[in-house]
């Protein structure tokens, strides 16, 4: 599951689990398995750009985790999914709850970052308004 993806049925979108700051999609190694077993037909989790093996970018902005997010959504023509997200995934989740409000049927946050450096208050702030 580590920076991969495996879908095994395009017909039901699966959970698209977001990771937090300096973590990877293993710390999703624990959780996988139980959403499995509570019936989700697969899940997702995708390293975001600069963590654990994806790519690295010039810029690190959290608008572009959001923007990185709705892409892996329009690119399975996803109209209806659930997002689950701690830490810095948490704001990513919110963030694409905010801007697709429609296309989420769940949004879950796991150990949400309630303060964090002003940059990134400031960049969440002006995205949400």
């Amino acid at each position: 599951m580590r920076c991969g993806l495996s879908l095994r049925n395009h017909a039901v979108p699966p959970p698209d689990l977001r990771a937090g700051w300096n973590d990877n999609a293993g710390s999703f190694d624990r959780l996988a398995p139980l959403l499995l077993e509570a019936g989700a037909t697969c899940v997702i989790a995708l390293d975001a750009a600069g963590h654990g093996q994806s790519g690295h970018r010039s810029t690190y902005l959290f608008e572009d985790d959001v923007a990185d997010a709705a892409a892996v959504a329009a690119k399975f023509a996803w109209l209806k999914y659930s997002i689950v997200g701690h830490g810095l995934g948490g704001w990513v989740a919110q963030g694409l709850a905010a801007a697709m409000v429609l296309a989420l049927d769940m949004c879950t946050y796991i150990s949400y970052y309630t303060c964090c450096d002003k940059r990134m208050r400031s960049s969440f702030m002006s995205f949400m308004l």
